[in-house]
C-alpha cells in the first residue's frame, strides 16, 4: 500500500519477479502450417464373405490410403438381417 501511494497507483496492484534466465532458456515451440483441408471422419461398412479375414481388409485400407488416411479401426462386425447368409458386415 505504501509503494502504491508513492507511485500514485490506483486500483489493484500486482508485483512479481521473473527469473529471466529460466524464461529465456526455454525452447520456443515452432508452429506448423494449418492444413487447408479440414480433417474428417467416416464410418464405412463393407460387406464381405464370412471367410475373408477382417485383418486383410484393414491392412489393405491402410496400404491404399497410406498418404491420406490417419487411422483405420474395426468397431463392429455384423451378421444378421440385411446381410446375406455367408457374409458379414465390417
Amino acid at each position: 500500500p505504501e509503494l502504491e501511494r508513492k507511485l500514485d497507483l490506483n486500483g489493484r496492484t500486482v508485483v512479481f519477479e521473473l527469473e529471466w534466465n529460466k524464461l529465456a532458456s526455454r525452447a520456443v515451440p515452432q508452429a506448423r502450417e494449418i492444413s487447408r483441408f479440414p480433417a474428417n471422419r467416416r464410418d464405412i461398412a463393407i460387406v464381405v464373405a464370412e471367410n475373408v479375414p477382417a485383418e486383410d481388409i484393414l491392412a489393405e485400407c491402410k496400404k491404399v490410403g497410406a498418404n491420406q488416411v490417419v487411422g483405420v479401426n474395426l468397431f463392429d462386425v455384423y451378421r444378421g438381417k440385411g446381410v446375406a447368409e455367408g457374409d458379414k458386415s465390417l
